[in-house]
Order: C-alpha cells, then structure tokens, then sequence
C-alpha cells in the first residue's frame, strides 16, 4: 500500500545514507595520471544524500513513494530503474 512508509511496507531491497560533501574525496585522471582532491567541491551544489532500492510494480508507484519522501520536499530525488548488466 502506497499510504505506509516505505521501511513499513516491505518493498526496500537495499539503501544507504552518505556523509557530506565536506568528506567527499574525488578521484580523476588524465594522461595516465590519478589526481586525488578533496571536498567539497566549490562547482558542485548538488550531491548525493543517500538511495534507497525499491521493489514496486511500476514507475508510477515509486513516483507516488517518492512525492511523499522528506527528502521530496527538502530538495529533491531522482528515480532511476536498476539497469540489467
């Protein structure tokens, strides 16, 4: 049922929270080469808070999930199906 969160109703398969962006190493490389940097990263204003894996019927019961999420209406989230490789 759509109405109950989603700790209580049985579909979470997976999740996770992260700590800030201020704990945020960034690891990129260029010609060979490996560049570790720390954060926070002044071009970034957005990062990744957490995830969670759903199991629901369809893209509009994790739309009905979501909208009822704090986090929905603190900032945003994004719902992305598991890709299949």
């Amino acid at each position: 049922m759509v109405g109950r969160p989603i700790s209580e109703a049985g579909i979470v398969v997976g999740g996770f929270a992260l700590e800030g962006p201020e704990l945020g190493v960034r690891v990129s490389g260029s010609g060979g080469e490996s560049l570790v940097a720390s954060g926070p990263f002044a071009e970034s204003n957005e990062f990744v808070g957490g995830s969670y894996v759903i199991d629901v019927a369809d893209i509009d019961e994790a739309i009905a999930r979501a909208k009822k999420s704090p986090a929905a209406k603190a900032g945003h989230i994004e719902i992305r199906p598991v890709a299949d490789y």
